[in-house]
């Protein structure tokens, strides 16, 4: 029997193991094993794994989907924009109302609630519509993305997780900048999927839309997915769709810890230690 033929036999037998255990229709079965990473160790010849018996192929699958799933923020997060959001606030501000504001209250307000929260209260202030406020600060910020950098230990820790198996997606509120910005600082082909505020489909946070869409999708386990975010509606995201939290708060930054995180980090590469216990 060649190689191509055991491999293929294989496939139907595990896939179906799959779809036994998890109720899943076979066509829904074979579509989780071709997303596992049983099919490359299948496709290398070496590890001669076609010749094995299909509980064991299952077993390894087991192992594989009991891994640990993190979905990610962005700004503040995985990429270092907090001064540019600030500055382009800064300078609305002073567009509309000709007053300098303190850059620190402007940080302290948009990073612990938000930049939508934030032009809630201009609009208030100068009876300006929110729709235009935000567009203006959708362009101002826009030309300055390219000047976005990662957050520290950002590549290292997205680089441990590919080499250890471990997938990523990001839900940010960022819009049409997010696939420019990932590109320019060499992290999007990291992420399995990336929900934006571009899609009208999913609500915003902290409404869990977008994450119950992805648990769905992958049928990730809600036990071990992590949404990994820096300010208070993150966690309470995560809550919101039963999954697991991680607060990453830097030193000397400006957020705040909830009480209601799962874990709380100071460093990127903390999230190495979340790992092993979860493994």
């Amino acid at each position: 029997m060649s190689h191509l033929i055991a491999k293929n036999i294989m496939i139907n037998m595990v896939a179906e193991l799959i779809a036994e255990k998890y109720k899943l229709s076979l066509k829904e079965a074979r579509i989780e094993l071709y997303r596992s990473e049983i099919i490359s160790l299948l496709d290398d010849d070496e590890t001669g794994l076609y010749g094995e018996s299909p509980l064991y192929v299952f077993s390894l699958y087991e192992y594989y989907k009991a891994k640990p799933v993190f979905i990610w923020d962005l700004d503040g997060t995985l990429i270092d924009s907090y001064d540019i959001i600030v500055d382009s606030l800064c300078r609305i501000y002073k567009e509309k109302i000709g007053i300098d504001l303190n850059r620190e209250d402007v940080y302290k307000e948009a990073i612990r609630y938000s930049v939508g929260h934030f032009i809630q209260g201009m609009e208030k202030q100068t009876g300006i519509k929110f729709d235009e406020l935000k567009d203006r600060y959708s362009q101002i910020s826009g030309e300055e993305k390219l000047k976005i950098k990662p957050m520290k230990h950002a590549l290292e820790i997205l680089e441990y997780l590919k080499e250890q198996g471990i997938h990523s997606y990001v839900f940010t509120h960022r819009g049409r900048s997010t696939e420019p910005v990932l590109r320019n600082i060499g992290i999007y082909d990291y992420f399995d999927e990336i929900i934006t505020s571009v899609d009208p489909a999913f609500a915003r946070k902290p409404l869990p839309d977008s994450i119950n869409y992805l648990v769905d999708k992958y049928h990730l386990d809600r036990n071990n997915t992590y949404y990994v975010g820096d300010r208070s509606m993150d966690i309470e995201c995560a809550n919101n769709a039963h999954i697991k939290s991680i607060m990453f708060l830097p030193k000397n930054g400006y957020g705040l810890a909830t009480g209601k995180e799962t874990y709380i980090i100071e460093d990127l590469l903390d999230i190495k230690e979340i790992i092993k216990k979860a493994l």
